[in-house]
């Protein structure tokens, strides 16, 4: 990424000022990161180090915007640094370039 999340926030139309009020700032730039990472999406662990927070801060907020239907599990796993395979989160409006897993 090339821009700072944080600054780039507000150019996210998911992230308007009109969902800032349902969303709250770790669920935001946990969004902002997933959108920006577009149909490839990102695991837990990306994104933590994307937004530069433990990832069990960010674990519960993608699960929060999973229930939110602004993300869901693109059906594929990427190893994180611990080698394990994690579920790789992609943002719903990418729903069309990628297929979702039957878990969804």
């Amino acid at each position: 990424m090339t821009t700072s999340t944080c600054n780039s926030i507000g150019n996210i139309p998911h992230i308007a000022e009109a969902n800032s009020e349902r969303m709250g700032r770790l669920q935001s730039l946990s969004y902002a990161v997933i959108y920006e990472a577009a149909h490839e999406g990102l695991t837990a662990h990306e994104t933590s180090l994307a937004i530069g927070f433990d990832r069990t801060s960010i674990l519960p907020r993608i699960s929060e915007l999973r229930r939110k239907g602004l993300v869901f599990a693109s059906g594929k796993r990427r190893r994180n640094s611990s080698g394990k395979t994690a579920i790789v989160w992609v943002a719903r409006i990418y729903a069309d370039t990628v297929p979702q897993s039957p878990t969804c």
